[in-house]
């Protein structure tokens, strides 16, 4: 029973990372659907580059809620914090009540926690990405992951004007494509990718944009749906919950602005050494 629990749970966790993914993480193809309201010429003449962006604020919030509490796996995540390209983060994160608060100087991660308010420093792997957390993409690529695609009536937000979108998640695309990318040397390639089609079978999403019109960077989306765990993965579990099936619900915001403004981030005093010295 609790292998069955803990397959679910990862099944959960692996969605609600791709979910952050579809905000920001995965590398999305360009396709000229973008702005629907002018020619693509147009727009592309006013695209932004990513790369450009130096630095942003962020703020992050993602639920999940099923039908059947019991099980554990409901849960609520906070993040809000700046960073400086292309090493540097100052972010608190709060998941189900726990806070903590993280600092990233190159290779470096320094947290502390309100059960531990000192600093301790560790360090991240060599090669490995400082933080795996959202950073700016543009509306065009966020879209080329959109089916049914929507017009809706234009915003202003904190002073800038935005498009405003609204599409259903094409979750085939978008978690075969990232099964591809991050198990591209693994020699059970092709069997993550079947894994990849038929979770993606399960849900049901829409993907929620704002977009900025005059550089087409996204400065909100808004991703809500719903999971249906196989049989497989519910186990044992299956003929007790009282339920015909359990439905996960998930509800993740992700909102960027301050692009390249000045953020002082430094390294905090420690009362502890860097793991491993």
């Amino acid at each position: 029973m609790n292998m069955n629990k803990h397959r679910l749970a990862f099944s959960v966790v692996l969605l609600a990372g791709l979910i952050i993914g579809l905000g920001g993480i995965v590398a999305f193809s360009k396709r000229e659907a973008f702005f629907p309201k002018e020619s693509f010429g147009e727009a592309q003449a006013k695209i932004a580059k990513p790369e450009e962006v130096a630095s942003y604020h962020v703020k992050y919030s993602a639920s999940q809620r099923t039908n059947v509490p019991d099980l554990g796996i409901d849960s609520m995540t906070t993040l809000e914090g700046n960073y400086s390209l292309p090493d540097r983060a100052h972010i608190t994160v709060s998941r189900d009540g726990f806070r903590q608060e993280q600092v990233v100087v190159g290779d470096s991660v320094f947290t502390r926690t309100e059960l531990n308010p000192d600093w301790v420093r560790t360090q991240v792997p060599s090669g490995d990405e400082m933080t795996p957390l959202p950073k700016p993409k543009t509306g065009q690529e966020e879209m080329g992951y959109l089916d049914d695609v929507k017009t809706l009536p234009d915003e202003t937000m904190d002073g800038v004007p935005v498009n405003h979108y609204v599409g259903r998640v094409n979750y085939e695309k978008v978690l075969v494509e990232d099964a591809r990318q991050r198990f591209v040397n693994d020699p059970d390639l092709d069997s993550y990718v079947e894994r990849a089609r038929e979770v993606a079978g399960r849900i049901n999403a829409t993907n929620e944009l704002w977009i900025g019109k005059d550089d087409g960077l996204v400065r909100q989306a808004r991703i809500t749906g719903e999971y249906r765990p196989s049989p497989s993965e519910m186990g044992s579990f299956s003929g007790g919950l009282g339920v015909e099936e359990v439905v996960v619900n998930f509800d993740t915001w992700l909102e960027f602005s301050r692009f390249n403004e000045s953020f002082a981030i430094e390294v905090p005093a420690t009362s502890a050494h860097p793991s491993g010295l």
